[in-house]
This record gives C-alpha cells, sequence and structure tokens, in this order.
C-alpha cells in the first residue's frame, strides 16, 4: 500500500545535487518608486496565521551590499479568493515611514491583534529602491507566512505581478527555504 511506497522513498533520498545559484527573487525595474508591484503565496487551502518575515537579499554577483532593493514600504492584504478583486483585507503595513535596510537580518510584520485564517497571501510593495541607469525594483531572499514562529508558507506555489527568471532570481526562490542569496555551491566529496 502507500505506506511501503512513501517507506522506500525515504529509505532512498538520493546524495544532494549540486546547489545552483540563488540570488531570491527580483521585481522588474519601473520607472516610478510607487508602481505597486506584488507577490501572492497559494496556502492550499485556509491556515491561520500571525507573522510575516522578509528575508533581504544579497546577490552573489552584486555589488555585495547586504538588504539589496530591499522593499521600503509595503501592506500585506488577504483572501479566500486569488484575485484579491472584491473580499481582501489588509492585515499588516509599513508604510507610514521608509523600512530601514535589514542588512542580513529578517524584517518582521504581524497581524494586527489577532490570527488570520483564510488561503491567500498577497505582500504589496508600493515603494521600491532604485538602481542608477535601471529604475525601481525590489528583491527578497525569502518570504515567509508564520504562526506563532513556526513557517506555514515553506515550498508553496508564488505568483507574482512580475519577476526577472534569469542570473539566480525566481519567484520561485520566495518559498524555497533558502534564506540567504548564494551563488552556485558544488557539494564538496567526502
Amino acid at each position: 500500500g502507500s505506506s511501503r511506497k512513501a517507506r522506500w522513498i525515504g529509505d532512498a533520498m538520493p546524495l544532494q545535487p549540486p546547489r545552483g545559484a540563488n540570488n531570491g527573487y527580483h521585481s522588474r525595474f519601473s520607472e516610478k518608486e510607487d508602481t505597486t508591484k506584488w507577490i501572492q503565496i497559494d496556502l492550499g487551502e485556509e491556515k491561520i496565521f500571525n507573522q510575516f518575515k522578509l528575508y533581504p537579499a544579497r546577490p552573489h554577483d552584486g555589488p555585495g551590499t547586504p538588504g539589496f532593493l530591499f522593499p521600503l514600504k509595503v501592506k500585506i492584504w488577504v483572501d479566500q479568493e486569488p484575485s484579491f478583486e472584491k473580499t481582501f483585507m489588509r492585515v499588516a503595513e509599513q508604510t507610514y515611514l521608509d523600512i530601514p535596510n535589514p542588512g542580513t537580518e529578517p524584517f518582521q510584520l504581524e497581524t494586527k491583534n489577532t490570527k488570520m485564517r483564510m488561503r491567500y497571501v498577497r505582500l504589496g510593495v508600493v515603494k521600491m529602491g532604485k538602481v542608477e541607469g535601471q529604475g525601481h525594483a525590489f528583491a527578497l531572499a525569502e518570504f515567509q507566512i508564520l504562526l506563532d514562529g513556526q513557517v506555514i508558507s515553506a515550498g508553496l506555489p508564488v505568483t507574482t505581478s512580475d519577476s526577472i527568471e534569469d542570473g539566480g532570481w525566481s519567484a520561485s526562490h520566495l518559498t524555497d527555504g533558502d534564506l540567504v542569496s548564494h551563488g552556485a555551491e558544488a557539494i564538496e566529496p567526502q
């Protein structure tokens, strides 16, 4: 039955393949700093949560500055529908002042005074940083949804308003558990 199959998969775990370059997620560039861009996680079903963590990107092939293009102002909305057109609610935000560069530490937001039970979570970035000569964008190594410190969003599907899918950047990196940007890594033979 299914138990035998599951056990066999557990016994036959292959060695970890070399890890490819993973900078995290990088939105496309826009001319304006306040073009709203978003990333959205589908929890698969209604789940309870009350915290969010944004992990800063530090591209392995970039200037090496921690907090590369970290969002400056953000809002978090939740909805039962993926379209976020009618029934969405805002549950957290940091818009009064720009978020200071978090360096290498994650930036945490919490829902106000309550736990939410929803299926879809959307992080909207309403003010972005700038790269001279290229425009405004935002980047993150990871976006996590948590309940009392426990991550509930690992490995779940992500949709985005737009995304650079090149050079170690990908929307799929937002929930892959890789919290720090890195170049390709070969596994050393023992």
